[in-house]
Formats: C-alpha cells, sequence, structure tokens
C-alpha cells in the first residue's frame, strides 16, 4: 500500500523486492526447513546469534530465559549440531564462546556476561524423518511434529487438493 500510494525509500523497495522474489504460489514443499539454509547460508547463524544476544541480554535484565532452537525438516540424524552452533554462535561476534556437550545435543553456552543452557531439537515433518526418528532422536532434546506436512507427504495430497474435493 505504501509502494503505491507515498512510494517506498531506496532501502524499503529493496526489502520489498527481495519479498516478491521468495513468493511462493501453493508449494507442497517450498523454499523453507533445512532446504532455506541450503539456499540462504548463513541465515540459520544470524538467527541463532540474534536469539543469543536477546538471550544474553535478559540474563543481564535479571531473567532466565529458557532457549530452544529446532532445527526445521530434517530428513537424517546430523552429528550432533550444537557444540559447532554454540562455538559459531555463543559468544556474539567473533564466536568467542564455548559450547560443552551435555545429554545428547543439549549445551551450555558461556558468554562474558551469562551461562545459557541451550536445547536443540528438530520437527519431524516428512516421511523420511519419521523412519530416521530413531537416529534423530540420539542428537536431540525435543521433537515437535509436524502433523499437517508429514499427513500430506504421507498420502501425497496438498490443502488445496483436499478443499477442492
Amino acid at each position: 500500500m505504501k509502494e503505491a500510494t507515498v512510494g517506498l525509500t531506496e532501502e524499503e523497495q529493496l526489502l520489498y523486492e527481495a519479498a516478491k522474489a521468495w513468493q511462493e504460489v501453493n508449494p507442497m514443499l517450498g523454499t523453507r526447513g533445512v532446504r532455506l539454509g541450503v539456499v540462504k547460508p548463513g541465515l540459520y547463524a544470524m538467527q541463532v546469534r540474534a536469539l543469543m544476544e536477546a538471550a544474553r541480554q535478559r540474563v543481564a535484565d535479571g531473567g532466565h530465559p529458557i532457549v530452544e532452537i529446532m532445527i526445521p525438516s530434517p530428513s537424517r540424524a546430523p552429528s550432533s549440531p550444537s557444540p559447532q552452533l554454540g562455538r559459531r554462535v555463543g559468544g556474539g561476534r567473533g564466536g568467542r564462546g564455548r559450547a560443552k556437550s551435555k545429554s545428547k545435543s543439549r549445551s551450555k553456552v558461556k558468554s562474558p556476561d551469562a551461562t545459557l543452557e541451550v536445547s536443540i531439537g528438530t520437527m519431524i515433518e516428512t516421511p523420511r524423518a519419521a523412519l530416521v526418528a530413531g537416529e534423530i532422536a540420539e542428537v536431540a532434546d525435543f521433537f515437535s511434529f509436524g502433523t499437517n506436512d508429514l499427513t500430506q507427504m504421507t498420502f501425497g495430497f496438498s490443502r488445496d487438493d483436499v478443499e477442492a474435493g
């Protein structure tokens, strides 16, 4: 609406064009989950870094945040992601933090001003992920089940298919 009425700044126009480039129409799988991380390298690291900075700020302000990071739509069991993730983003800029693995993938991420406990889990959304859930459980602190996607992929129909008939 702003574009049509008063116009966009140069930065707003760039952001709007980027958003339009990602538009999808009725995607069965679409650009999401781990596929998004492959297409946009660094995206998840940026999101986790922002989350960790916010959590450290919350601790500094007297809070006790519960940090849970969900790896979306895996189709196989990764090697435990938390040590690499913690080292990469635990210390904020420059990666000065350290992660110590606890049971499964739980880590304590140390930073100059706080120690945060981070749980790393995943959403089981594909038949393949359901079949290898036992292996994924070896490195995940928690699961969430994407029953809508799992049902659509198992039976091979989209929401539009069901709603049309």
